[in-house]
């Protein structure tokens, strides 16, 4: 069993890099048609609890400092819908990380999750903060989008991530 201060500090150590890499690529991380390159830090979810908490928390403060900072046009709404959404995310990539494909036996179904609920989740934010209402084009060309990023940032960069660092997150999350 881990102690209450490594687990503490792999929370501490998710959450922060997953704010400094949103926070410094804020152009690519904010708004409808994002990439952000953070969310690879599902994981972390993957391999531990802790990394459900830190990617949660990481995601929470990102936003709300976003929003305050003005990088974000979503405001209180995104703070909490999307960090719920990545917290359901995250809680299913760990529920999912023992199915595993191809020869790096990589859980695609576990780097698909943040996929999954941002794409059709992060439009009805959209939709309701910035057009003041559901557009049905609108939303499936939002939807789209979100997929394209999401896709990007957790299935390919998180695949090479996870392929690439397997046993180095293996030892600092287990």
């Amino acid at each position: 069993m881990k102690s209450p201060i490594k687990r503490m500090t792999n929370i501490a150590a998710i959450a922060t890099i997953y704010i400094v890499v949103s926070l410094v690529l804020n152009v690519l991380s904010f708004g409808p048609v994002q990439i952000r390159i953070a969310e690879v830090l599902i994981i972390a979810a993957i391999f531990s609890k802790d990394g459900i908490y830190g990617v949660t928390l990481g995601c929470f403060l990102t936003n709300l400092i976003g929003t305050t900072m003005g990088f974000s046009p979503l405001g209180i709404v995104d703070v909490v819908g999307g960090t719920l959404l990545t917290l359901i995310s995250a809680i299913m990539a760990y529920y999912f990380r023992e199915v595993k494909y191809g020869k790096h036996q990589i859980p695609l179904l576990s780097l698909f999750m943040p996929v999954l609920f941002n794409m059709f989740g992060l439009p009805f934010i959209f939709a309701y903060v910035l057009h003041n209402g559901f557009f049905i084009q609108l939303y499936l060309s939002e939807v789209l989008f979100v997929f394209i990023g999401q896709f990007l940032a957790c299935v390919v960069l998180g695949s090479f991530v996870y392929k690439e660092l397997y046993s180095q997150l293996r030892y600092y999350l287990t």
